[in-house]
């Protein structure tokens, strides 16, 4: 009986240091695609982002964050494969195959998931949602390189910044219009050493109590 616990002791510990592998592959995997296909909407490639690592795990919340009834129903699925095939004697000796199976076929749920959250947040950016307005002073030689549309965008405070890189401004000109389907919108990448200055406009919010 004692060389049986140690046993099932042994077998447990090394089950959850492969799920502990594989929860840190999910969360990278996932904060990936979610990023990939964000940005992907605008056209703008990931590999001119500099993006750090630890970014792409905290991007991997947001994927949670917004599918939380899925991700809690593949948690308890997961759970219970792992329980059963541990306490039901006929499949234990294949339990490391079942855990492993298992957690292979759930990557192409996640990849889904991430997509999905990637292209609506996008799209929600597209409408005026979590991006701040953004006013260029272009220096002058540079003002020339851009249609009269961005001009007047950038004159008017339409411009949206997306995000940034270390040498450019990726910034977003889209007239949201009445109709149902978004209106063509324009990405624009302004080179740093183009631009004499650059203002954000940050939304207008309640005082916080206290606050004078």
């Amino acid at each position: 009986m004692d060389a049986m616990a140690r046993d099932d002791e042994a077998g447990l510990l090394s089950t959850l240091k492969g799920l502990a592998f594989f929860l840190a592959a999910y969360l990278y995997f996932g904060g990936f695609i979610f990023e990939h296909y964000l940005y992907r909407s605008f056209g703008i490639p990931l590999g001119a982002l500099d993006i750090p690592f630890y970014y792409v795990l905290i991007y991997s919340y947001t994927v949670i964050q917004r599918n939380p009834l899925w991700i809690i129903l593949v948690v308890i699925l997961s759970c219970g494969v792992v329980f059963l095939s541990f306490k039901v004697s006929k499949i234990r000796r294949y339990s490391s195959a079942i855990i492993v199976v298992l957690l292979l076929a759930l990557f192409p749920t996640l990849f889904s998931l991430a997509r999905r959250t990637g292209e609506s947040l996008a799209a929600r950016m597209r409408a005026g949602e979590f991006v701040n307005t953004i006013r260029l002073v272009l220096k002058p030689d540079a003002v020339g390189a851009y249609p009269p549309e961005f001009v007047i965008a950038n004159k008017s405070d339409t411009l949206r910044l997306i995000t940034e890189s270390r040498d450019a401004l990726y910034v977003l000109q889209q007239n949201t219009g009445s109709e149902p389907a978004m209106p063509t919108g324009f990405v624009y990448r302004v080179p740093k050493d183009s631009v004499v200055s650059a203002c954000v406009l940050l939304d207008t919010i309640r005082k916080p109590r206290g606050g004078r």
